[in-house]
């Protein structure tokens, strides 16, 4: 039906116009977000997912009211034109893993980055380490080569946090706070650095990473640029987001190919309060600039709206006044019919740094040529599916075998109303593998000998899904209270009954063959990756792993 409709726009674009003729194929904008949850959009029921509102629910009273919900008007909007796919998780559920997975259409674990600091013949640690190395395979390279133009706004921490020549180094002012000099960001000296850095990571993303459009862009967390605390303490700055969007979306009115952008705001990682209100709101990574400023409604603006409607979260505001702009322009310039809009977020921050469902996420696909509008898919999906799914719809080939392995699968007949086989979803977070199928979640923690033999020597409680190499061992307090079974090395969780993750089955002995079944499920998603993992797999890919007996059958949703 796709393919048909698109030869039917290809026969169109034939007449004779004044502007360059449209292309057939479709555009595509993904609005990737950074640690937002189901209870920051207003068209979310937030007692419907694992949320901190449903959380903070369970334990009050029903007479407890819950927070007022967020002013975001312009992102229900968008939700209700969309296809809403209510089981998408991601593949890692942290800033690098997850856009890993996203971009490239890989588990992390395949990321060289990880294995060069993990071998193979031991397990691996998803953190920060899953880099997409310059020339690498991703979706933007492939449909570039196909044709289109892409661009990339916002947050891109897919390259070595430690490389110093994309960052102000040495720091003006590092994550700790430390202070090395004036902090001035108007300081001819410090302007001039500044402008330097940014331009040096401008060029890297061009040159190394195959962008065709780059703008607005926060190499890694602010707190990391080596700036001067004015620029980064308020960690963004959406106005500066919308204003990178809109100058690219204006460079495609007249051109005949399709686009790709890659539109990540680092929101609202780290927010909360007014206090972006009370910054100002020239500061960038680039330094103090203006170009930016007008493009969408003021900040206390947001403050009033927020205060008028009794809502809450004014960062969801501020994050939606942006995304207001650039749906705006896209009906302005008359290229909505035909643009994919993908809006999510790497993760929710309620189980972030865990196998839990922090990996659970806001997922819609708008396409008013092809989705109907206000229509729902409940497969089970994960985000390596999302690459595959738009190469199949841009008509771009999936790479040959021997040149990149692809571990997603097209979910493009969701999109028409189709469907596609339930399969389970694999999670990578730290030393924990997670599997979820059919309602159900099994979680695994397997250390390296010498971290398990240091925490049975302290007696050490830690965060059992978050890396240790993150201060994980000490870690607890947040995901503790969240997840009273963080310490338990083997989790079983009934999703329908157990939404928040609260009541551990593993030990349950009428859950013993559900147990069997997941961990057969996990032993069979882990086989094809590189590393090692406990018992679940013993021989890297180099190595001869042992006979795997068959995997269960997986139910298949209505």
């Amino acid at each position: 039906m796709i393919r048909h409709s698109l030869l039917l726009l290809a026969a169109l674009s034939l007449v004779p116009s004044l502007h360059a003729a449209p292309s057939p194929h479709p555009n595509v904008l993904i609005i990737f977000t950074d640690d937002l949850d189901f209870d920051e959009v207003g068209a979310y029921n937030p007692l419907a997912y694992p949320t901190a509102t449903a959380q903070k629910a369970s334990s009050q009273s029903e007479k407890s009211k819950t927070a007022a919900p967020p002013l975001t008007p312009n992102i229900d909007r968008l939700i209700s034109e969309s296809m809403d796919f209510t089981q998408m998780r991601m593949a890692s559920t942290v800033c690098t893993p997850s856009r890993y997975a996203l971009l490239t259409g890989q588990f992390c674990s395949r990321s060289l980055s990880l294995q060069k600091k993990f071998p193979t013949d031991g397990p691996a640690c998803v953190e920060f380490n899953t880099d997409i190395l310059p020339g690498q395979w991703d979706l933007p390279r492939a449909l570039h080569d196909a044709g289109y133009t892409t661009g990339i706004v916002g947050k891109w921490h897919l390259t070595d946090t430690q490389r110093s020549d994309l960052v102000v180094s040495p720091p003006i002012c590092d994550y700790t706070g430390k202070q090395n000099g004036p902090q001035d960001p108007s300081l001819p000296e410090n302007a001039q650095r500044i402008r330097s850095a940014y331009g040096r990571a401008v060029k890297y993303l061009h040159d190394e990473m195959g962008w065709d459009y780059v703008s607005s862009i926060y190499m890694t967390n602010a707190s990391q640029l080596g700036l001067p605390k004015p620029l980064w303490e308020h960690e963004s700055n959406m106005e500066w987001f919308t204003a990178g969007v809109l100058k690219f979306l204006d460079q495609q009115k007249d051109t005949a190919k399709p686009f790709f952008l890659y539109f990540a705001p680092n929101i609202p990682h780290g927010g909360g309060g007014d206090k972006f209100a009370k910054v100002d709101s020239r500061a960038t990574p680039e330094g103090l600039v203006d170009w930016h400023l007008g493009v969408q409604p003021t900040r206390q603006d947001v403050l009033r709206r927020v205060k008028e409607a009794g809502a809450s979260n004014p960062w969801a505001t501020w994050l939606d006044d942006g995304v207001g702009a650039i749906l705006k322009k896209l009906a302005d310039l008359g290229l909505a019919e035909n643009t994919i809009v993908i809006f999510s977020s790497d993760q929710q921050s309620r189980g972030k740094w865990t196998c839990y469902e922090g990996a659970h996420v806001p997922f819609t696909v708008r396409w008013p040529a092809h989705v109907k509008a206000g229509s729902r898919c409940n497969a089970s999906l994960s985000s390596v599916d999302v690459a595959p799914t738009l190469l199949e719809l841009c008509d771009a080939p999936l790479p040959p075998a021997e040149q990149t392995i692809v571990d997603g699968l097209s979910f493009a007949p969701c999109l028409t109303g189709g469907t596609v086989p339930e399969r389970p979803v694999l999670i990578e977070m730290g030393f924990g593998r997670a599997v979820v199928s059919n309602g159900w979640k099994y979680v695994a923690i397997r250390f390296p000998e010498d971290i398990a033999a240091e925490l049975e020597q302290t007696g050490s409680k830690f965060s059992s899904l978050i890396s240790p190499l993150r201060s994980g061992i000490s870690r607890g307090g947040r995901e503790a209270k969240s997840f009273p079974n963080f310490s338990d090395i083997d989790q079983l969780y009934n999703l329908k009954s157990d939404p928040l993750e609260r009541h551990n089955l593993a030990n349950d002995p009428e859950s013993a063959p559900k147990l069997k079944e997941m961990k057969l499920l996990l032993t069979h998603a882990l086989a094809p990756l590189p590393h090692v993992f406990g018992e679940f797999k013993t021989t890297s890919q180099k190595g001869s792993p042992a006979p795997i007996p068959p995997a269960p059958a997986v139910e298949q949703n209505p």
